[in-house]
Parts: structure tokens; sequence; C-alpha cells
């Protein structure tokens, strides 16, 4: 089945504007104002975008239900992707007793728990930069905090 989406659907810019952009607003109200969690605010926001996509704009609902499955499957893979390398690198590095080697390196480089979170986080920052970078390049010139790591770290009681 073919569709076409309308530009304009309320016949007003301001107001198709207004309404596109609902959902994004959705999801920013959810978390700084109600505090909710990540996935509840989703899924309200995923709600908002699906009511909106089929009343406003006319969207089949078989089509936007498949939009939704392709957009959480787009999102979704991924993350996946590295969390299976991830946790592959790790079983190799310890299969090997190449973990002990890293293990031996973090604890010459210094005793001071806190500076080798520093070091680990600076890793996993430049890490996440990195893959960020590959995936959209419009992220390049934002900068990766290490010390957003090693707080955040901190706070996990991980140093």
């Amino acid at each position: 089945m073919a569709w076409t989406q309308p530009l304009d659907p309320c016949h007003n810019l301001w107001v198709s504007c207004l309404l596109a952009v609902l959902p994004v607003s959705v999801i920013f109200w959810a978390l700084v104002v109600r505090k909710m969690k990540g996935y509840q605010a989703r899924l309200l926001a995923t709600v908002a975008a699906l009511v909106i996509a089929v009343t406003v704009y006319r969207m089949p609902v078989h089509l936007a239900l498949l939009s939704t499955a392709n957009g959480a499957l787009y999102g979704l893979f991924p993350i996946c992707w590295i969390v299976f390398t991830a946790v592959f690198l790790f079983n190799i590095t310890i299969r090997s007793g190449q973990f002990e080697v890293i293990r031996h390196f973090m604890s010459t480089v210094t005793a001071d728990r806190r500076i080798q979170a520093l070091l680990i986080a600076f890793s996993f920052g430049s890490f996440l930069k990195g893959r960020l970078v590959s995936v959209l390049p419009s992220l390049s010139p934002l900068p990766c905090s290490p010390a957003w790591a090693f707080i955040r770290c901190m706070r996990q009681g991980y140093a």
C-alpha cells in the first residue's frame, strides 16, 4: 500500500510543526519534569508519535506499526552489536589469560584506584566517541568528556 506523507496536514505550517515536535516535547517533559524512567518516557513518546501519525497525518495503522518496529530494530541493532562484541572480546581475554595482563598493567601504572578509574573512563569515553562518530559523523565535534565518565564511576562506587 502506497501512502504519501502530507507536508502540511493541518493546512497551517505552524500548527503542523508544533504537532510534529510534540513527541520530542513529550519525551523531554517525561524525563525532566515528571522524572520518569527512560523506558517509560520512550514508550509514552512512541505512543504520542503513533497517535499523531495515525490521526493527524492519516497514516494507515499497519504502516505506522511497521515503521515503529523498523525504528526499534534499527535503534537496537547497533546497541546489541556493541554489547555482543564487548562480551565476546571480554570472554576471549579471560580464556586466553590476557585479562590478567591488563589487570597487571593497570596496577603497575598507579596504585590509586581513582586514577585507574580515570584511565578506564577516558578509554571508555574514547571508545564511545569513536563508535558514535562511526554511526553519526555529525557528532564528531562534540566532546566526550572523560571527567564526566570518571564522576559517573565515582558515584556508582567503581573507584
